[in-house]
């Protein structure tokens, strides 16, 4: 069985969308009020990367193991939208995270 599911969806930040991948434990599950949130910003120095090297990394872990739901934007990176752009895509992501 596995001990996360994955989820695919966009929000609205500013007139355009900003893409999350969320990891939401199967196992180790908790009641809403009582499930960490953690939002995860992949590495990459805003200039590389993407929401899906969550799967590379521990943050999987969090969601399988401890039970806390991983959010991870896909930000814009430097190359195509210049600071604060990556920033802002994340604090969209951030305030997404406080609301659920």
């Amino acid at each position: 069985m596995k001990k996360y599911t994955v989820e695919k969806i966009r929000i609205p930040a500013g007139g355009r969308a900003v893409k999350l991948l969320i990891l939401r434990p199967t196992a180790n599950r908790r009641a809403p009020e009582d499930t960490t949130g953690v939002l995860w910003i992949h590495g990459g120095g805003y200039v590389v990367g993407m929401a899906g090297m969550v799967f590379m990394s521990r943050a999987k872990r969090l969601a399988a193991e401890y039970g806390a739901v991983v959010l991870s934007p896909e930000y814009r990176l430097a190359g195509e939208a210049p600071y604060p752009a990556a920033l802002e895509d994340a604090l969209e992501a951030y305030q997404y995270l406080l609301k659920k």
